[in-house]
Formats: C-alpha cells, sequence, structure tokens
C-alpha cells in the first residue's frame, strides 16, 4: 500500500514538471494592420520557435508550465512577450501587434537629382538651356522655340525653307556656331540647318552666350547654340505629321531599338514641304512691255515652292566600359528650293531653282569621365 502512494506521487510530481502540451496559432501584423512576414515566436528559456508566413500566421505547440511564456520580435519592432494561460482547451489563439522601434525607425527622405538642364545651367558659363520635349508633336519648329530665349534674335526673310539669321548679344553671322550634339553644323548642306530641324528631334537646346566651351571652338565670339538629340533607351517609335497653310506639310519619324547586350540602332526621317504662296504688300511690279514698276500693290508669291528630306541611320554600341555610345552611321538628304527673286523683291526670275544633294558619314564616341 504504501508503495502504491508513492508510485502515484512520481507520476503526479513528473507531469506537474513535464507541464502541459499546447499548440498556440494566431496572426502577427503591425500598427497600421499589415500582416507580417517573418516575424519569430519563441518559448521563452527554450530552443522551441518558428516564424510567421506571408499572411502574418504562425503556429507552435508548447509545454506549459506555471512560467511559460512566448516572444514576438522582428527585426524594426519591439519585442512583445505574452504569458501562456493555463487551459485545457486547444489550440489556443493569440494575435499580437507589434510596435516600431523608435530606434530603427527612420524619418522621410528625400532624394533629389538634378536634371541634365540644371546641370547645364550650373556650369560656369553664360548658358540657358530650353527643354523642347513639351513641344514634340506641335507645329512650333527649332527657331521659333529658340527665339522665346532671352537676348536672342531670330530673322527670317521669307517663307519655309528661306535664309535664317540668328543674332545673340547683338552678334550674328559667323559669330554665331551651331552644333548637333557637339558637332558643328558649319560642313552640313542646307537642307539640314537649324531652319529644317524638326522640334521632335531634339531633347533640348543649349544656347552659349559669349564665352563658350572650348570643345565649340574659340572663333564663336557672339555665343554658340547645341541641339542635343533625343537618346531615348530600349525600343521607341515615334511620328508625327502636320498640314499648314499655304500648302505647307511637316512630317517626322523617329525609331530606335537597343537590346540588353548594348546594341543599338536608330533611325531619324523628316521632310519639309510648302507652297509659299502668301500675299506681299506694297510690291511695285515690272511690266515687261512698258519696262516700268506699277504702283505698289498686293500681289500673290509664285514660284517659291520648297521642300527638303533627310533620313539620319544610326547603329553601334552604348553604355560600356570604354564608351557611353560608340555609334557609326550615315546621313542622306536632298533640298529643293524654287526662286522667284534676288535679295530685292521687285524683279522677278524665270524657272530658277537651287537643288542639294547630302551624303554624310558619321562617327561619334563619348566617354563622360564623371
Amino acid at each position: 500500500m504504501k508503495l502504491t502512494i508513492t508510485l502515484l506521487l512520481f507520476i503526479v510530481s513528473c507531469s506537474i514538471i513535464n507541464g502541459q502540451q499546447v499548440t498556440i496559432q494566431g496572426n502577427i501584423i503591425d500598427e497600421s494592420g499589415l500582416p507580417l512576414t517573418g516575424a519569430t515566436v519563441h518559448q521563452k528559456y527554450t530552443n522551441n520557435a518558428t516564424t510567421s508566413n506571408n499572411n502574418g500566421y504562425y503556429r507552435l505547440t508548447v509545454n506549459t508550465t506555471r512560467q511559460s511564456s512566448l516572444v514576438y520580435s522582428m527585426v524594426g519592432c519591439l519585442p512583445k512577450e505574452i504569458i501562456i494561460e493555463a487551459s485545457s482547451n486547444s489550440p489556443l489563439k493569440y494575435d499580437v501587434v507589434l510596435e516600431a522601434d523608435p530606434a530603427t525607425t527612420l524619418n522621410e527622405t528625400v532624394v533629389i537629382a538634378k536634371s541634365n538642364i540644371r546641370l547645364v545651367e550650373e556650369t560656369g558659363f553664360n548658358v540657358v538651356a530650353i527643354d523642347a520635349k513639351p513641344y514634340h508633336n506641335s507645329a512650333i519648329n527649332l527657331t521659333e522655340l529658340l527665339n522665346q530665349t532671352p537676348g536672342v534674335k531670330i530673322n527670317q526673310v521669307g517663307g519655309l525653307g528661306s535664309k535664317t539669321n540668328v543674332t545673340i548679344n547683338g552678334l550674328s553671322g559667323n559669330h554665331v556656331r551651331f552644333f548637333i550634339d557637339g558637332m558643328p553644323m558649319d560642313a552640313m548642306s542646307s537642307s539640314f540647318q537649324i531652319n529644317n530641324l524638326p522640334v521632335n528631334m531634339a531633347e533640348r537646346i543649349e544656347v552659349y552666350k559669349g564665352v563658350v566651351p572650348v570643345n565649340f571652338g574659340s572663333d564663336a565670339l557672339g555665343g554658340a547654340v547645341n541641339i542635343v538629340t533625343k537618346k531615348t533607351p530600349g525600343s521607341y517609335l515615334d511620328a508625327s505629321y502636320s498640314y499648314g497653310s499655304f500648302n505647307t506639310h511637316l512630317s517626322y519619324i523617329n525609331a530606335g531599338h537597343t537590346s540588353e547586350n548594348g546594341f543599338t540602332i536608330q533611325l531619324n526621317a523628316y521632310q519639309n514641304y510648302s507652297d509659299n504662296s502668301y500675299y506681299v504688300d506694297d510690291v511695285s511690279v515690272l511690266d515687261f512691255e512698258t519696262n516700268l514698276y506699277t504702283s505698289p500693290q498686293r500681289v500673290k508669291r509664285f514660284h517659291d515652292t520648297y521642300h527638303n528630306e533627310t533620313v539620319i541611320l544610326k547603329t553601334g554600341i552604348v553604355n560600356k566600359p570604354f564608351a557611353d555610345q560608340l555609334l557609326l552611321g550615315f546621313t542622306l538628304g536632298q533640298e529643293y528650293k524654287e526662286i522667284q527673286h534676288p535679295a530685292y523683291i521687285n524683279p522677278v526670275y524665270g524657272d530658277k531653282v537651287y537643288t542639294s544633294n547630302t551624303i554624310m558619314r558619321h562617327f561619334y564616341i563619348q566617354k563622360m569621365t564623371y
């Protein structure tokens, strides 16, 4: 009898020491109510632990004693300890909210990057950078956009295709130089000049007044105009067409593709056409029968049609250790302009026309050192 009582006392004491096995489950969320993934749940003073899944759910089986507790923790959050309640019900459900740890909480961080236009304007030169992107696919041309710059004056003597004179701070002619991506336009034909280029072709226009960077040459005493063309990454296709007075047609296509290994091909093509059949006031016309000039009158221009077509193709590689851009290409262009009269308007020519054809090869390499 004494042996039986002793055995029962031993079994009861072992049961108290080992405790009761209970399954605990629930959800772990943050202060905003969002589930926390990867939060740790472990039984204190043991190696028994688990983590929450993508929905913040956890499930853990523990051996409970009087002082059993669970500790919930996660990087960036304050730990929380919960004492396991003695209960015959299993599983138990504990939903836990973890608060952010003030010691690891970062204040709002604002990262500000400077645009290419801002970087150009912050150089040591007197320069104005014009963003051309808002004017893409519009009827405005580069000369009209350039004319909005303070200190710049555009003088055009006629309609589409006529001679354009750009004045910067009072200097014009050979004192003002023009560039496309840093390449001088002096050697290019008249079909590839600033009054013919579509605004869609430009990303921005840099207008230097007075002293210019050394790569633009030392003879640009009045200043320089650098047209920076679009360099869109990836694959793209941009096309536009516009129609205006005097049977004017303007069209433009810009297409390109850049592969993941850095191979690129770029195509630019544009066409300009106009009859230039506008009216001119106060013109004295020569009468060939009497060889006398008539009294001033309003007349309509004729034999003044202009058109030009240009195609620019470039191919090469980009974003390589030895070069940001390494491009080969060519430009094909043609120009046709009917000439109605010489510099003064009174005498009229017959079938006098001006034509030109352009064939240019390109080699372009760029490597930024900063």
